[in-house]
């Protein structure tokens, strides 16, 4: 429910005794301001931490003298990889709740997200209300089921994912990197790795998706939703 007007009529009679407390992580500063405000407006929300990199993050919720009830974080995490992004919050905060807000639709990310403990994602696209239904559903029931069944063709899903092969977190970090204009030096410490390390992933994606070259790689990521062709820009805040 919108302070200044009903998104549903579900939440008309609820009396408000605590908000649920938001963290949100976003690298992209306008969206970021954007939909946090949108998210101020939800008369039973409140964001009390933004962040836009890995450690900004961790060191706010530290620093808060009550932990955020849900975490909302960008598939893009600055400083860490999304799945370790994840795995970290939910062993050092295990109450905190973890929904995704990507910029697009991914079956590898959402699978990755969902495996690694995240309680839903959603796509930056989603409608107000689908938004808002998702923040209450997993602040009381600790799942965003009944949106991704209502928005997501799981049959469709469920039967590539014998096909795809697994990829890591790192892979799929390198994947989505490849579709920018940077060097394999400057992915390197995008990151926060040697060039070693980013040759042994690059090797292993051939191997896996049987392709032989860098351009081979950005079509099977923009393909799957991994990535747009302008990935470097999202990085920058």
């Amino acid at each position: 429910m919108l302070k200044n007007g009903s998104i549903s009529d579900d939440y008309t009679s609820l009396k408000i005794d605590k908000r649920i407390k938001i963290a949100y992580a976003e690298p992209q500063i306008l969206i970021r301001k954007g939909i946090c405000g949108l998210i101020n407006t939800f008369i039973d929300c409140q964001v009390i931490l933004e962040a836009n990199k890995w450690e900004d993050l961790i060191n706010g919720i530290r620093d808060l003298s009550e932990s955020p009830s849900l975490c909302i974080l960008n598939t893009l995490m600055l400083g860490m990889n999304i799945k370790d992004a994840i795995l970290f919050i939910r062993n050092e905060w295990p109450k905190i709740k973890i929904l995704i807000l990507a910029d697009d639709e991914s079956i590898f990310l959402r699978r990755l997200v969902l495996n690694a403990g995240a309680a839903g994602y959603l796509q930056k696209n989603c409608s107000v209300n689908d938004l808002y239904s998702g923040i209450q559903s997993i602040y009381a029931t600790g799942s965003l089921r009944f949106l991704e069944m209502k928005n997501q063709n799981y049959t469709f899903i469920n039967q590539y994912q014998k096909t795809i092969p697994e990829l890591t977190s790192n892979e799929i970090d390198l994947l989505r990197y490849a579709c920018s204009d940077l060097s394999y030096t400057q992915i390197a410490d995008m990151m926060g790795t040697t060039m070693h390390s980013v040759d042994w992933y690059r090797n292993s994606l051939f191997k896996k998706l049987n392709v032989k070259s860098r351009s081979s790689l950005v079509m099977f990521a923009i393909q799957m939703g991994l990535a747009t062709p302008n990935i470097v820009n999202i990085t920058s805040s």
